[in-house]
């Protein structure tokens, strides 16, 4: 029995502390522009702090909105033209295609406002979270952690930055 209870405290402190999350958590997209905030709409029963506490299945659009632009989406036009960016306008390919250097030194700017309203974040999640709290069941389902993360189809990874109890 002791041998269980080290093992136990030992295998807490290795993985470090993680937190519930509950409604209002703040989330990040590797590939979005803006933090996000975890919703849910209604609650499973279960409260920390007087609020909702999340799980793994809580990953639809209902419960994870835009997380600004996708820079999967958005790619930087210029850059697949002539894969290049603003960065390199000093290159001997630019220098030399009068074309190239006129996009880049007057139509840098609209084209990026052009590709930023096609490129708005609406997450297409893959599955559910992964990492879940997996002996604590709330209506059939782990509990959501500080840890978990979740994919979206993009390429993103959405992780969770504040797990809202504050």
């Amino acid at each position: 029995m002791l041998n269980l209870l080290i093992g136990a405290v030992i295998k807490g402190l290795l993985q470090g502390e993680q937190k519930y999350v509950v409604r209002g958590a703040t989330l990040k997209c590797s590939l979005g522009t803006d933090p996000g905030v975890l919703n849910l709409p209604n609650s499973h029963g279960v409260y920390i702090k007087k609020k909702p506490v999340m799980t793994v299945a809580d990953c639809t659009p209902d419960n994870i909105g835009c997380f600004g632009f996708c820079q999967a989406k958005m790619g930087g036009v210029l850059d697949h033209i002539a894969g290049w960016s603003r960065t390199g306008s000093s290159s001997i390919a630019v220098q030399t295609n009068p074309l190239l250097k006129g996009l880049l030194e007057f139509g840098a700017d609209q084209l990026n406002a052009i590709t930023a309203s096609q490129a708005v974040c609406t997450p297409s999640l893959c599955g559910k979270w992964s990492g879940g709290k997996e002996d604590l069941l709330i209506n059939n389902e782990q509990a959501l952690l500080s840890k978990s993360t979740l994919t979206c189809s993009m390429g993103g990874t959405i992780t969770i930055e504040h797990v809202g109890q504050d």
